[in-house]
């Protein structure tokens, strides 16, 4: 888990990534944890309500490594996840910026 705050010109936002990790390649992934009971095999409908959580966090964790982050939702019930796209990432309003990482 790795905490973050974000200061905004209307407020901090805190936040706890469940994992942030670098693979063989030096490329940077995100995940979060989800224990939701699923109903049906829709995936991707399931983590739609998660998505702005989740390019939140991305963007947290790309303005603290300097590079583009992969990010994905794992749900625990169904060891799999669902990736959001790389043009989603979240283009937050200006007055954000990361101010601490880490516990």
């Amino acid at each position: 888990e790795l905490p973050f705050h974000l200061t905004t010109v209307s407020g901090p936002i805190d936040g706890i990534i469940d994992l942030l990790y670098q693979d063989e390649r030096g490329q940077w992934h995100l995940l979060d944890w989800k224990s939701d009971q699923l109903r049906g095999d829709d995936l991707a409908k399931a983590a739609r309500p998660y998505l702005g959580q989740l390019a939140l966090y991305r963007w947290a964790a790309t303005q603290l490594l300097g590079q583009t982050v992969s990010a994905g939702i794992c749900f625990l019930q169904r060891p799999e996840t669902v990736y959001q796209p790389p043009d989603d990432l979240l283009q937050l309003p200006a007055g954000i910026r990361v101010t601490d990482a880490g516990a």
